[in-house]
């Protein structure tokens, strides 16, 4: 979670370690620019075990190792890496509404589980939804719970460590999942949102990938 979080944030290969004795043990998770699995397999002489995929890989070695280890990886991602270029996107498959994903739709889409690296979980992109109302949730205040009206149909919405500060009103551009959220036994579709800008900031790109962070 920690090199994940890190990862996202930042948008830079990250590993995080910790140690037992003169053993550590480490998670690692990358950006498509760079083949964290790789850059360990080129390392397997300093490993105990490793293993993993592109994006996200793990492994255990000796502390003493740990220095030669950081520095040759260090070294090729500065080879293959210009942080001048790096700029996250979101690759959105379709641009529909929360309505016509829904139903018959999402159960197909349930059908493709379970997602990960290699089949990845659908996202969409819905412009013009109207904020209903929002507020910060979680222990930390860092998730936005919202409600929005999308085509006049109303979702609930939660973006997971996003601040956007929103009002009743606001006309956004979302892009997002569509979930299914069980609480006190009900079962209600959610829209779990990826990113969103405000509608007149949104500006559209050539192909599937939108650069919306």
């Amino acid at each position: 979670l920690i090199a994940g979080r890190l990862a996202e944030e930042y948008y830079r290969p990250v590993i995080a370690a910790t140690s037992d004795k003169d053993i550590c043990r480490a998670s690692a998770r990358s950006i498509p620019e760079f083949n964290i699995s790789a850059a360990l397999e080129e390392n397997a002489e300093l490993l105990l075990r490793f293993g993993g995929h592109p994006m996200a890989a793990g492994f255990s070695a000796s502390l003493r190792n740990l220095p030669a280890l950081m520095k040759s990886i260090t070294e090729r991602a500065k080879k293959q890496l210009n942080p001048s270029e790096l700029v996250p996107s979101i690759k959105i498959d379709a641009e529909i509404g929360p309505s016509e994903v829904s139903g018959n739709n999402f159960k197909f889409i349930k059908r493709l589980e379970p997602f990960g690296a290699g089949n990845p979980e659908p996202i969409f992109l819905n412009r013009g939804a109207q904020v209903i109302s929002a507020r910060m949730v979680g222990a930390d205040k860092r998730h936005t719970q919202m409600q929005i009206d999308c085509d006049g149909t109303w979702w609930n919405a939660i973006a997971f460590h996003q601040d956007h500060n929103l009002k009743p009103g606001d006309q956004i551009d979302i892009v997002y999942k569509m979930t299914l959220n069980e609480w006190n036994g009900t079962r209600r579709l959610q829209l779990n949102i990826v990113d969103l800008k405000m509608s007149e900031q949104f500006t559209d790109t050539a192909g599937t990938s939108q650069q919306f962070l």
